[in-house]
């Protein structure tokens, strides 16, 4: 009775209520609120807009995030939880060639973030934007020391390098809460990493996006002043303010997503009396009607598990 049912095409995923509602106000809203899934508890995605492995990531970290505030009782999670996931290599890569390349990819930690804006985690999206900025500058990293390892540009590790900065660009052009801060990391980084290497760039030139060539080839002068004698600029000048952002904004997201539950569910008390809200909850309701809902949830649990 304490679990949701979360189609994603073809994958079913069992997730306890309390995680998913907890700060993600579009949970909130589906499963305790006046939809037709606050009385099914089910939810249905598409799968063409949402991959499967994706959703399953997301709701990793939720729970994640979620028992280390009921466990801990922090108020604003550490960045350093995940480092972890950050900080993992691929185990295929480094058992072929001794790579150190990270398990997981830019594109993940991109549908990620658009996932969290999606459901209206806003802590959990301060710590993945986080998190994605930290596996930005540790994927460049680990490319510059394959670069001058090998500089055959057409190797395997150098294409998957090249497509998952891409597919990282590509997924923060599509209109979400402040992509243009994470793209604009990206680019930079990217034209760090390429700066003395024009080969790699006229080798990749046609997978480039015109859109991504138009903001990664911008001149970005580090200057030495000869009189007071120090540098004037940075290198990762973007890649900076991005991150310092992201972690106020954490702060501000802790505060103002509470505020923003309480004014909704102040709005529901005053739509409709308790005697008919519960009638919205089958958790709540007539047990001869809660369990003739859980024993059809649990059969299809339990066909799924047959098949596989």
């Amino acid at each position: 009775d304490e679990f949701v049912h979360i189609y994603c095409g073809d994958t079913i995923f069992v997730v306890f209520r309390e995680v998913i509602t907890a700060v993600s106000l579009y949970f909130d809203a589906c499963l305790l609120g006046f939809f037709k899934e606050s009385y099914t508890q089910e939810i249905f995605l598409d799968d063409d807009d949402i991959e499967p492995k994706a959703l399953k990531f997301y709701l990793q970290l939720t729970h994640g995030w979620y028992f280390e505030i009921k466990s801990f009782g922090s108020k604003v999670v550490p960045f350093s939880l995940f480092d972890d996931l950050i900080n993992a290599n691929d185990p295929e890569a480094f058992k072929r060639a001794h790579l150190e390349i990270p398990k997981i990819k830019l594109k993940t930690m991109a549908q990620i973030c658009i996932l969290c804006d999606r459901f209206l985690h806003r802590s959990l999206l301060c710590i993945v934007r986080h998190m994605f900025m930290t596996l930005l500058a540790r994927t460049k990293e680990n490319w510059n020391t394959l670069k001058y390892e090998d500089s055959d540009w057409n190797m395997m590790y150098h294409v998957d390098f090249m497509l998952d900065y891409m597919a990282a660009f590509d997924l923060f052009s599509t209109g979400h809460d402040d992509e243009h801060l994470i793209r604009d990391a990206i680019s930079e980084s990217f034209y760090w990493f390429t700066r003395n290497t024009p080969s790699l760039i006229q080798h990749f030139w046609n997978i480039m996006s015109p859109k991504f060539i138009e903001e990664w080839n911008v001149s970005r002068h580090i200057v030495w002043d000869s009189e007071s004698e120090i540098i004037i600029g940075r290198e990762y000048v973007r890649f900076d303010h991005a991150k310092k952002l992201f972690i106020t904004d954490q702060l501000v997201f802790e505060n103002s997503t509470k505020q923003q539950k309480d004014i909704r569910n102040g709005r529901v008390d005053n739509m409709c009396s308790i005697a008919d809200r519960i009638k919205l909850f089958p958790f709540v309701e007539k047990q001869e009607d809660n369990r003739t809902r859980l024993a059809r949830l649990r059969a299809i649990v339990e066909q799924v598990q047959r098949k596989s």
